[in-house]
C-alpha cells in the first residue's frame, strides 16, 4: 500500500515565511490567537489547513506588542529546550516581564 501523508503548510499568513523552516512552532492560549485574527478572518480559513499561521514578527505586529512567557501554553511544542526552535521565539519563551523600554523611561 502507497500512503501519502498530507503536507504540512507552515507559511505565516501575512509574511510569507516558512514558520516550519524558521523554527517557529508554537500555540499561545486561545484568547491571544482570537485578538490576533479578529475581524481578519475570511470565510474559508477555518476550512483550509495551514491558512491561520502567523511568525513570531507577524502576531506580535497584529497585537502591537511583544509576546511573553505567560501568552504561551504549557505544550511540548513550546519547549525552549527544542535545538530547532528560533532564538526569537526562545526569547519570548523565557520572558516573563516586559522590559523596560526607553519610551517607558521619558
Amino acid at each position: 500500500m502507497n500512503r501519502r501523508w498530507p503536507v504540512g503548510i507552515s507559511q505565516c499568513a501575512d509574511c510569507g515565511i516558512g514558520t516550519n523552516t524558521l523554527g517557529e512552532d508554537y500555540m499561545v492560549h486561545g484568547r491571544i490567537w482570537e485578538q490576533a485574527w479578529a475581524g481578519r478572518r475570511k470565510s474559508w480559513h477555518g476550512e483550509v489547513p495551514g491558512t491561520e499561521i502567523l511568525c513570531i514578527g507577524c502576531l506580535e505586529q497584529r497585537l502591537g506588542r511583544t509576546l511573553l512567557r505567560h501568552d504561551f501554553t504549557d505544550c511540548p511544542v513550546n519547549d525552549p529546550d527544542n535545538p530547532t526552535m528560533s532564538e526569537r521565539l526562545r526569547k519570548r519563551l523565557t520572558t516573563t516581564r516586559r522590559r523596560r523600554d526607553v519610551t517607558d523611561a521619558q
